[in-house]
């Protein structure tokens, strides 16, 4: 029987059929599979926390309900090429999984949310689009603290441009520009990904991170991921297509290649 993979997130959904890969609005679980499969007789593999309310049938389609870090996992080894290791998934909030087993090694509640969200509330920015370009032309020194503000020299191997403290000249500032607000945000959110990340991965005997997750294509926070991640010395693996991670680990769970 054809399969297809949706990955029903919290933002949205994301489907793998027939070497397709595509995005819908998140919805109603059982209408947003209505409106993928119709009347076919399908098998339609569906992970996310929503696709657990799913019934066993809907309409001619079977539902399989794929535990979500367990198709994580099988994601995570199809788009890294990697047998085992420790992945950082960047979505509305950050999971931590390791994707030989699929355990759950942590997380953090910040992530794209906490973006978004922030970025709403300090410089009325809603558009991810228009955030990410106000970042590009902003500087995260014009609102963070970094080591060299607060000490004439370097503490161990802690550079002077390196974050002391988010966000911690919004405390006397009086004009600070909108970019350098989107930015530090940025700093913000990818510093404390990576940094939660590397750790885990760390005290787990990796020296490498994989990330994926809906986070990742943004440029920006990429970018702060990548450098924090390497301050610490380990390797970014940045897979390709991570918004898919969940809906590719459902598709090929027992058919990996």
């Amino acid at each position: 029987m054809k399969r297809i993979g949706i990955d029903i997130g919290a933002t949205l959904t994301k489907v793998v059929e027939d070497g397709r890969r595509y995005r819908l609005a998140t919805g109603d679980p059982a209408e947003m599979i209505r409106s993928v499969v119709g009347d076919r007789e399908v098998e339609v593999r569906a992970t996310g926390c929503m696709a657990m309310t799913l019934p066993d049938r809907l309409n001619s389609a079977t539902i399989v309900r794929i535990p979500e870090f367990e198709a994580l996992a099988v994601g995570g080894r199809v788009l890294s090429g990697l047998k085992d290791g420790v992945m950082a998934t960047v979505g509305t909030g950050t999971s931590i999984i390791r994707i030989g087993n699929g355990e759950h090694l942590g997380g953090t509640g910040v992530g794209c949310g906490t973006l978004l969200g922030l970025a709403r509330a300090m410089i009325g920015v809603r558009d991810p689009d228009e955030l990410s370009e106000l970042a590009q032309k902003g500087d995260p020194a014009g609102v963070n603290l970094l080591v060299g503000d607060i000490c004439p020299l370097p503490i161990g191997h802690l550079l002077e441009s390196v974050t002391a403290s988010n966000m911690a000249r919004l405390r006397e500032a009086t004009d600070v520009r909108r970019e350098d607000i989107a930015a530090g945000i940025y700093s913000l959110v990818g510093e404390v990904v990576a940094t939660v990340a590397t750790y885990v991965a760390r005290s787990a005997g990796f020296r490498e991170v994989i990330y994926a997750g809906g986070g990742i294509v943004d440029p920006v926070l990429r970018d702060v991921i990548q450098k924090t991640t390497e301050f610490w010395g380990l390797k970014p693996i940045f897979v390709d297509d991570p918004i898919f991670v969940g809906a590719i680990g459902a598709y090929y769970r027992g058919l990996e290649p």
